[in-house]
């Protein structure tokens, strides 16, 4: 995958300024920004910084509307207790930008004997005036004690869009992986035209294994996905992302769910939630659903 020429390209491993301290407590404090601008019609990287073990890379997408597709890489392999990261992106006026990732990412377990703090990541996107963002990253695998707070800052102009699509896996099924415990702190915030337009926060502490059981809570469920999309046609797609949702994600009564998804659409945004038993019926979904909140097929990376 080649890299667009940028207006601005920089590489700083520092992480800025911090205090001894900090710095002997932090494994990794990280991160990306990516700026894309549309000029004639055609959206191009016009600026790109990565940090600590963060990489970006950039493609344009065939055709005049095909936008910026950009692969997010974490050379670290995982995030651990104490690590920060900080991903921006923004899309100018006009401009499309879509992000994956290569594969999935880790949370390491926190060793409960050492003081770092919990793993810190913030997602920031920013869609101005008629711009798009599409945040399609792979999954999230959680291994036992995670210890994590995410953060998701969106901010989009009113003629803006913005998709996000998370999923959180507990643990790998096939490596016959559990997470008993854990702390996991998610907060979503959107703003359209600089209003608060959708908030939430989701909390997983203690032992959540136990938990999660209950039919109330995630009856049985191994994977947690959520689709939020901000866009002026978004009630207009609810229809269309039903449809693809199927009927198969309907579960037994008895049984824990192989799959079951619902979705709802209200002032401009529309949002689906997902339980699941492993991450390959999680990918699935999404796969089959996507372009009902795109119109577009899926990532490459999603299949590699």
């Amino acid at each position: 995958m080649r890299a667009d020429a940028s207006e601005e390209i920089e590489a700083d491993a520092g992480g800025g300024e911090r205090d001894a301290g900090a710095r002997a407590r932090l494994r990794v404090d990280g991160g990306v920004r990516l700026r894309v601008r549309a000029e004639d019609g055609i959206s191009r990287a016009a600026t790109l910084r990565e940090r600590d073990g963060y990489r970006l890379r950039t493609e344009r997408r065939a055709g005049p509307a095909g936008g910026v597709e950009a692969l997010l890489l974490n050379t670290g392999g995982g995030v651990a207790a104490g690590d920060r990261a900080r991903l921006e992106i923004e899309a100018g006026a006009g401009a499309r930008v879509r992000v994956s990732s290569p594969a999935a990412e880790r949370i390491y377990g926190a060793d409960p004997t050492a003081d770092l703090g919990p793993a810190r990541i913030t997602v920031a996107l920013r869609a101005e005036a008629e711009a798009r963002i599409d945040w399609l990253p792979q999954e999230t695998i959680l291994f036992d004690r995670p210890s994590l707070e995410r953060r998701f800052e969106i901010d989009v102009a009113p003629t803006g869009g913005a998709l996000v699509v998370e999923t959180l896996i507990l643990g790998r099924a096939a490596m016959g992986e559990t997470v008993r415990t854990a702390r996991i702190w998610d907060r979503w915030r959107a703003r359209r035209g600089g209003a608060l337009a959708f908030a939430e926060t989701v909390r997983l502490s203690g032992a959540v294994e136990a938990a999660l059981r209950s039919r109330a809570a995630g009856g049985g469920a191994r994977a947690f996905g959520m689709a939020l999309l901000i866009a002026p046609d978004a009630e207009a797609r609810l229809d269309a992302v039903r449809a693809a949702i199927g009927a198969e994600t309907a579960p037994a009564a008895e049984q824990a769910p192989r799959m079951l998804a619902a979705a709802s659409a209200w002032n401009g945004m529309l949002v689906v939630r997902a339980l699941g038993d492993g991450a390959a019926s999680m990918r699935k979904l999404w796969a089959r659903m996507l372009p009902a909140l795109s119109d577009a097929a899926p990532p490459r990376a999603w299949s590699s």
